[in-house]
């Protein structure tokens, strides 16, 4: 299975805010889940589209080799590929005009205040598919999913190219080791098939960390869920823009690690918020509202504050 994080990139260690609305803010609370959307169904899926196009531009200047054929291929045409990517997107900003306007209700939301430290799993109601043999079948590869810690957009250029090429540096050291071993060919075979399933893990994430500049001042984190092969663990709700896909994130109870969906059943029954502050629509009086909603879902240690954004 993939490695957690593609090397280059940049992981959140400081508090992260998911700005949302209330509707958002009472399914998360009550369902003690998150959900991370389909990326392909984003507000802007210009995002989607330029990120594999600034890796595309990349890797035509570079040579040919093992690793970046590989890449080449992968980036060819990502979209149409059994995979599915979906993404959860957070700000490092704690009280941000922009993000108020933007992604909570015009200001009259929430921003939720998540541990980073605190890994997520994907958690279904279906069951799994029993592993025979301690091997991996085809049908339970779509239970297979890899869940990524927050990870910093990339903004700039330098840093695009920069995590490409500790993608190709590590596809390079993996390919190298498994070649000079002494395991039998079908062993070795397994074994670069798996450095072609991360290799593609870890492209999609960079693909969908990437952004444009200008939107740097947002200071965005992202959680991005890579699923082997999409199957019947995605839920789907009513968007702005048609049906979108979603997968349901909660407290991985394993720690860190799981390459497997969890079934709800499973599941922590807890997320990891720390705070809850008010949108700077919101009058004062609703602080005690969203007190007792949260005190009445278990949530008691959960600070609850206001915006102090002039937002109008």
């Amino acid at each position: 299975m993939p490695s957690s994080t593609p090397a280059g990139v940049r992981v959140a260690t400081e508090p992260v805010f998911h700005y949302t609305d209330a509707g958002a803010l009472i399914g998360l609370v009550q369902g003690r889940v998150l959900w991370a959307s389909e990326a392909a169904g984003m507000n802007d899926r210009a995002e989607v589209r330029q990120g594999w196009q600034k890796i595309r531009s990349w890797l035509e200047d570079q040579p040919v080799g093992d690793a970046l054929d590989l890449l080449r291929h992968h980036a060819n045409d990502p979209l149409k590929r059994s995979h599915e990517v979906f993404v959860l997107c957070a700000s490092t900003r704690a009280d941000d005009a922009n993000q108020w306007r933007l992604y909570a209700n015009r200001g009259s939301g929430y921003a939720v205040e998540l541990d980073p430290s605190v890994p997520l799993i994907v958690a279904s109601e279906h069951n799994l598919t029993p592993i025979a043999g301690g091997k991996i079948s085809f049908s339970a590869a779509g239970d297979l999913v890899e869940v990524g810690p927050w990870m910093h957009v990339i903004y700039t250029e330098a840093d695009i190219e920069a995590a490409l090429q500790a993608l190709v540096d590590k596809i390079d050291s993996a390919t190298t080791s498994i070649r000079s071993s002494t395991a039998d060919p079908d062993e070795k075979d397994e074994a670069l098939q798996d450095v072609a399933e991360w290799a593609y893990s870890d492209l999609a994430e960079i693909a969908h960390l990437i952004k444009e500049p200008g939107f740097s001042g947002e200071s965005e984190v992202r959680i991005v869920v890579t699923f082997f092969m999409q199957q019947k663990h995605i839920k789907y709700r009513a968007g702005a823009y048609g049906i979108v896909g979603y997968a349901e994130l909660v407290t991985d109870p394993s720690g860190g690690g799981a390459h497997r969906v969890l079934p709800k059943k499973d599941a922590v029954d807890a997320l990891p918020i720390k705070s809850v502050r008010l949108g700077p629509l919101l009058h004062e009086e609703h602080l005690e509202s969203v007190e007792t909603f949260l005190r009445n879902n278990g949530l008691r240690g959960v600070g609850v504050s206001r915006s102090e954004v002039p937002l109008r």
